[in-house]
């Protein structure tokens, strides 16, 4: 079937050398320019892929005269050719020329135009206006994430600063600790030869007894230094799964930056 072409008005005094345009069907604006012809049928043009010299009437007049199929963006007559969707409302779209006209309704067209006019109902708006919803809800959900992975990055670096520095504290104390009953075994060492009288005596005394509040306290800060230390493992483990998990194709600069701050402050 021949399908007309539609011509876009122009001024009458329009030079010669300017045809006019023809607003082909199939064809994307982008590409409109590819196909400035003069509005007589004796105007010749040139395929896409310069291979050929044909008539304008000969483009979309469901014959393939192009190798490259480009003389028939709106027929299914080239195999090899690509038809496309203004789909005004929502976003255009390209299918294979091989489904056009073929009766059935293609849902990349929502604009119907792969068929004869009134075979499919132009459903762009409605496509359109839900797209934009589900668009606007995934940027919120987004930026609702970035926020909260920055908040989060930004509270476990203070978190991990603090625990640090209870870790320095500790090691101090257990130093001190350390010194202060190697000083007090030192005493007791030297009454290893006393009789067992004398032994229960020494187990009174205040440095006996001081020496075991001692070993007893440097346990106690072992395992406070080692929890801390493990809160700190974990806490890294999450931030590294915050730096190795979160997709950037997904998250805005915030989100991004934050990831950065954080490998700064690794050292990576």
């Amino acid at each position: 079937m021949l399908l007309p072409l539609v011509l876009v008005a122009l001024p009458l005094h329009a030079s010669s050398t300017s045809p006019p345009t023809v607003n082909l069907k199939g064809v994307a604006p982008a590409r409109q320019h590819l196909y400035p012809v003069a509005s007589s049928t004796s105007a010749t043009w040139q395929c896409l892929d310069g291979s050929k010299t044909i008539p304008v009437a000969s483009i979309n007049d469901d014959y393939c005269d192009c190798p490259d199929g480009s003389d028939e963006p709106g027929t299914s007559a080239c195999a090899n050719g690509t038809f496309h969707c203004i789909n005004a409302g929502h976003i255009g779209a390209d299918i294979r020329s091989s489904r056009v006209g073929d009766g059935l309704c293609e849902p990349e067209c929502c604009d119907g135009s792969d068929e004869a006019e009134g075979v499919c109902e132009n459903k762009c708006e409605a496509i359109g206006s839900q797209y934009k919803a589900e668009q606007a809800a995934i940027q919120k959900a987004r930026k609702t994430g970035a926020k909260i992975r920055s908040t989060f990055v930004a509270f476990a670096h203070k978190e991990k600063t603090r625990l640090e520095e209870s870790i320095a504290s500790l090691k101090k104390e257990v130093e001190h600790a350390r010194a202060e009953a190697a000083r007090t075994n030192d005493i007791l060492s030297r009454l290893e030869s006393l009789d067992n009288a004398t032994l229960e005596i020494k187990k009174q005394s205040p440095l006996f007894t001081s020496l075991e509040k001692h070993n007893a306290a440097i346990k106690a800060l072992h395992a406070r230094s080692k929890r801390l230390q493990d809160e700190i493992n974990k806490l890294e483990g999450l931030l590294d799964d915050l730096e190795t998990g979160y997709n950037p194709n997904y998250v805005d600069m915030a989100v991004i930056n934050t990831v950065k701050a954080w490998k700064a402050m690794k050292g990576v």
